[in-house]
């Protein structure tokens, strides 16, 4: 019984673990997120949104952000959501100008933020508690937020 126990106890640590090291609060430059890892993925500070692939088909990805805890994966916005990416090989990336780039499989870019800030230093993309996915600089200075570019989803 105590073998049992522990060997729980142990599986429910390492969960916790490997959820708690792939829960992203922010995206740097360099750093991708992929359509074949289901767990790369932005979360807000306080879990109520989530940002990344979101599967349309069994091989059709939009990038998108959604309710965390909707039964149904609500979604509140897509980049480009008339044009999805494969489920392989495709990735969503923040590049240090602060443009963001959505390539599909082959690389080519299926949709962009249009930013490119020759005075950006240390850019993040963070996914905020209001559902806004937001390009940031130093100094909290916001380049680019989905808020201003409202999707029909």
């Amino acid at each position: 019984m105590d073998a049992i126990f522990t060997s729980l106890l142990l599986l429910t640590l390492i969960h916790l673990l490997l959820y708690s090291s792939s829960a992203l609060e922010s995206l740097l430059p360099g750093s991708p997120l992929s359509v074949e890892r289901s767990l790369d993925l932005l979360y807000s500070p306080d879990r109520t949104f989530t940002c990344g692939f979101y599967n349309i088909s069994p091989n059709a990805s939009t990038f998108s952000i959604w309710f965390s805890n909707s039964s149904e994966k609500t979604v509140v916005w897509s980049a480009n959501p008339l044009h999805p990416v494969y489920t392989w090989e495709s990735k969503f990336e923040l590049k240090s100008d602060g443009g963001m780039l959505l390539k599909d499989y082959n690389g080519q870019v299926v949709w962009t933020n249009n930013v490119s800030s020759s005075n950006a230093e240390q850019v993040q993309a963070k996914l905020l508690n209001t559902g806004n996915l937001i390009v940031k600089s130093k100094g909290d200075t916001i380049l680019w937020e989905s808020v201003a570019f409202p999707t029909d989803t």
